[in-house]
């Protein structure tokens, strides 16, 4: 339901990185190659020194010049520096007019070029300059589709251009005025059929491929735990890189996987060499709440506002706390509403929830809070156990009766009692009516979810179609994004 971390995004450009041998001047040499490697484990002035050591020698050599990029990219999209926000487009923008520049007849030259477009957008995106990112979204997506007319066999550009096709296609009907007026008509299948082609194709770029391949199919397939897997190991094959122990912390929060996800998180590569990703403590905050742990929680979110340089995030993490002191018996968990009003801004829909209730606050049902944490970490058995003790019956309002039905149907989906899960989903959607919950809407979206397991077509597209028919809710962007997603796939 929330949005992801920014970072998470960037899982759909992971495959964009590496570049191989180039002609002429450009080539994927054994100094550009460390400098990447070290870059891709996050150890990013170590690599910057080698790429720059390399740009001395020769700086025309265009794989050089990309990989030079991630730096600025990488810590600007992961730290949320606001102080380091206009440097790092600047430098971003002087080494795409670079490239640009050259006079070098290959298809990697308009491949970079769009490699760092997207990176630039990635960045003003979410530095509020939606506009500007639209805009070089845009010409990535124009760059990419004319190497695809001028070289049709060169894979690089068809996992690229399927990459932005299946991003742009799973864009929520909000931003459908601003596709229209930029001239973007892109596809959702057509994506997956060439990322799927790349990935099953024997060439340079089959590893990143692969990669892209089983996020994709992570978001497609929710009960199916290969790409799960995948991810799990990608990071314990490669105790030495932060940047796999952060996409799979990712992967496994959002597959409810959480104790393993404290493991990799426990043992997560550190030291003074690494970028530091604070946001992995605010993750593992979660994490905690879900589990039950309070304090931990408390404590890890306190170390996440103390250390991280940008604003998302912050409004989220007080209410976080405000949950966890709450469940503690705290008696001033409240000083943590009163902070959500002063901190961060309400990009991000983590944010936005925080904010909304920090307007209006309203009593928390103990009950339904432990059941939706412990689900929402895996936990089933405990959300079972703490929702026996709700009498729906004697429901003081009725939205707490609404969301008693769906906790318990995202309870028992999880304990894969699928009958006993349809028949709350329903009950949900049925008391719901044109109320402004989300519970509604999601339960839908697990209906259509398990009606897609089940080979059920007709009944799968009933239900996203339905997700995408409720006007006004909390989540309405990112679950109108999956069930789009998943229509596309039907």
């Amino acid at each position: 339901m929330a949005k992801a971390h920014p970072f998470f995004l960037f899982l759909f450009f992971l495959s964009f990185i590496q570049v191989p041998t180039l002609q002429a001047e450009t080539e994927f040499n054994p100094q550009v190659a460390a400098a990447y490697s070290e870059i891709f484990k996050l150890k990013i002035d170590s690599g910057r020194r080698i790429i720059q050591q390399q740009l001395a020698q020769n700086p025309t050599n265009l794989a050089a010049i990309l990989v030079a990029n991630y730096p600025d990219f990488l810590q600007l999209i992961i730290t949320q520096d606001a102080n380091k926000y206009i440097t790092s487009i600047k430098a971003q923008e002087k080494r795409f007019e670079q490239i640009k520049k050259s006079e070098e007849k290959t298809p990697y030259k308009m491949f970079a070029q769009a490699e760092i477009k997207i990176q630039i957008a990635l960045c003003q995106f979410f530095f509020d300059d939606e506009l500007k990112a639209a805009w070089n979204i845009r010409q990535a997506f124009l760059l990419l589709q004319e190497n695809q007319r001028l070289y049709p066999n060169f894979y690089p550009n068809q996992k690229s251009l399927g990459l932005l096709h299946f991003v742009i296609g799973s864009i929520p009907e909000s931003y459908n005025w601003l596709l229209s007026l930029l001239g973007m008509n892109a596809n959702v299948k057509t994506g997956i059929n060439f990322i799927t082609k790349a990935a099953e194709t024997n060439q340079p770029f089959q590893q990143e491929a692969k990669l892209l391949y089983h996020f994709i199919n992570d978001m497609l397939h929710q009960n199916d735990d290969q790409s799960v897997i995948f991810f799990q190991q990608l990071a314990t094959q490669h105790p030495d890189n932060l940047l796999f122990s952060f996409v799979a912390l990712g992967v496994l929060q959002k597959n409810k996987k959480c104790d393993e996800a404290l493991t990799l998180f426990q043992k997560r590569p550190a030291g003074k060499e690494y970028l530091a990703i604070d946001y992995m403590h605010h993750m593992a905050a979660d994490m905690y709440l879900f589990k039950g742990n309070y304090f931990q929680s408390i404590q890890e979110n306190q170390y996440f506002i103390k250390n991280y340089q940008g604003k998302h995030y912050l409004k989220d993490s007080h209410y976080k706390m405000y949950l966890a002191a709450t469940l503690l018996n705290d008696s001033h968990a409240s000083r943590y509403v009163a902070s959500i009003l002063k901190v961060g801004t309400d990009f991000v829909e983590e944010d936005q929830i925080a904010l909304k209730y920090a307007k209006n606050p309203d009593n928390i049902n103990l009950t339904l809070l432990k059941a939706r944490l412990h689900a929402d970490g895996g936990y089933y058995k405990e959300a079972e156990s703490v929702l026996k003790n709700f009498d729906a019956s004697r429901a003081t309002n009725n939205k707490d009766k609404i969301e008693y039905f769906y906790r318990l149907g995202r309870t028992f989906q999880g304990l894969k009692k699928y009958p006993e899960a349809k028949e709350n989903f329903l009950k949900t959607i049925t008391l719901t009516g044109n109320l402004p919950f989300y519970f509604a809407p999601n339960a839908a979206l697990q209906l259509g979810y398990m009606a897609m397991e089940n080979k059920n077509i007709n009944e799968a597209r009933y239900y996203f179609k339905k997700t995408l028919s409720y006007k006004e809710h909390p989540y309405k962007r990112s679950l109108d994004s999956k069930a789009k997603v998943a229509l596309a796939a039907l």
